[in-house]
């Protein structure tokens, strides 16, 4: 999450994730798993870089994010609701492993005019798609983003309706998190 200079930070009201079965799939039929609620409950995110505000949690730090699922995770679903308040965006990484110039991930991101997924192999990104978002889309107010990883299939959906994918077979497994 980067706002830039003298923006607003981004509200992050919602994260969920969804179960992913013994085969290695996403269980469409699975309920959402509702993530931050409950670390907000027990007091997470209070002095770590994080303003916890009503129904959620904002930041003016450049890349603040938070690991969301676990080191070995596969294929998986993750769903975020913001509310972007004129800044520069949000993503939603997965399948990310290493560190500084050895980080490697696929990350989506929503810059508010648009939405693309990349995938980052120490200091080289690739941009796997970009879109423009329709009219329909407003720069600001709240959505919902949905990125997906289930093999080679990559897929991110806003509110719902706006749809881009991506295949590749570089990374297989890793954590996600929202930045």
């Amino acid at each position: 999450i980067d706002p830039g200079a003298g923006t607003a930070p981004i509200s992050i009201a919602l994260n969920a994730v969804r179960e992913i079965t013994d085969t290695g799939k996403v269980d469409a039929t699975a309920t959402w798993t509702e993530w931050l609620g409950p670390r907000l409950a027990k007091g997470e995110f209070h002095n770590s870089g994080f303003v916890v505000e009503k129904d959620g949690i904002t930041t003016d730090l450049g890349m603040k994010g938070t690991n969301i699922t676990a080191n070995d995770t596969m294929d998986g679903a993750i769903k975020l609701t913001y509310l972007l308040r004129d800044s520069k965006g949000v993503q939603i990484t997965v399948r990310s492993r290493g560190i500084g110039d050895t980080r490697e991930l696929y990350v989506v991101e929503d810059s508010g005019s648009g939405i693309y997924i990349g995938r980052i192999l120490g200091n080289k990104t690739t941009m796997l798609v970009s879109e423009k978002y329709p009219a329909t889309i407003s720069r600001t107010g709240e959505r919902t983003l949905e990125f997906r990883a289930e093999g080679a299939s990559l897929v991110a959906t806003v509110n719902g309706t706006f749809t881009v994918s991506a295949h590749d077979t570089t990374l297989t497994k890793g954590p996600s998190s929202f930045v």
